[in-house]
């Protein structure tokens, strides 16, 4: 048998991936010890300086703690109610209707050739223009969620909108096709995400599901997205309570999905679901009224991997 020396030798990469993996190892397993997340450590930390440096920057309005935030705070989950007038939904929807087919702005996600999932995100259009009613999707109720739950203000970042369309049984157990398999996000864990049904969405419109940050930490210890992410496996056998968003249109949730295991549901045949999501950070400063005019603030990428440059970026 070679040596460990010769195998080295013979595979000098080997030894670079051996020490990435134990460094990303290592990374979740600090973030578990330090800040109880089932994130790693740089982006736990990232994330709460990027909090402290926006508290510190001028936040002196004071919101009191609501029960929504108290519950985001608590569990990483806070469902709203229905907070929006059905005429602003119903204009999100419509133009979601015209705009979803067109290639120039459309992205798909599927699996052995077959699209079933068709999403739209601010990097390619302009919300001012094709969106207006979304700035009615902000409202200072949310906001002031927010402000109880960061301890400062806000703002967003990205507005994405998907249809997720039914997938076929065998097709899920042998992959991922839309964020269907429970996993959470690998981005620094200040990004809060709202999510806004614009359609009806019960069990048969594959609603979004999430646990709770507590049973997300004891799950994730040792977890592998692509083994134990699926549907009906681990996250169903060992968690306490499997929360499952539905409601009609206009329904609105918070959820940090950078420490919570969350999943999107499959619909059933037939159905569809059709979602509004809108990505918040920390801020140093109040909310403008036109914030939806200044496109570069809220057409970002997505959230960082990379908790340094988290930092310097916005």
């Amino acid at each position: 048998m070679l040596s460990t020396a010769q195998k080295v030798v013979n595979d000098p990469m080997s030894v670079v991936r051996f020490a990435r993996t134990m460094t990303k190892r290592a990374d979740y397993r600090l973030g578990r010890d330090v800040f109880g997340h089932s994130n790693k450590l740089s982006s736990s930390l990232a994330g709460n300086l990027a909090i402290k440096r926006a508290q510190l920057s001028g936040s002196n309005g004071q919101s009191s703690i609501q029960s929504e935030a108290r519950r985001l705070r608590e569990a990483g989950i806070a469902e709203l109610g229905q907070p929006y007038d059905q005429s602003t939904i119903s204009e999100i929807k419509s133009r979601f209707d015209e705009i979803i087919g067109e290639k120039s702005y459309t992205y798909t996600r599927g699996a052995n050739g077959t699209d079933y999932s068709f999403g739209i995100d601010s990097t390619t259009f302009d919300l001012a223009e094709e969106f207006p009613a979304v700035a009615n999707v902000v409202t200072s109720d949310i906001l002031e969620v927010l402000h109880g739950y960061y301890g400062t203000w806000t703002k967003p970042i990205r507005v994405n909108m998907w249809r997720n369309h039914h997938v076929p049984p065998e097709v899920v157990e042998s992959s991922e096709v839309f964020s269907n398999y429970w996993h959470t996000d690998p981005h620094t864990t200040d990004h809060v995400k709202l999510f806004v049904y614009l359609t009806d969405v019960d069990e048969n419109n594959g609603p979004f599901h999430a646990v709770s940050t507590a049973d997300s930490l004891s799950i994730t210890n040792d977890y592998k997205r692509s083994r134990d992410g699926v549907p009906n496996g681990r996250v169903r056998a060992e968690a306490r309570e499997i929360h499952k968003f539905t409601g009609p249109a206009g329904s609105a949730a918070l959820c940090n999905t950078n420490t919570n295991l969350h999943r999107a549901g499959i619909p059933a045949e037939g159905n569809h679901r059709d979602l509004l999501q809108v990505v918040f950070a920390p801020s140093s400063e109040p909310l403008g009224d036109d914030w939806i005019e200044d496109r570069e603030s809220y057409a970002f990428e997505g959230s960082d991997h990379d908790g340094l440059r988290r930092l310097f970026r916005y």
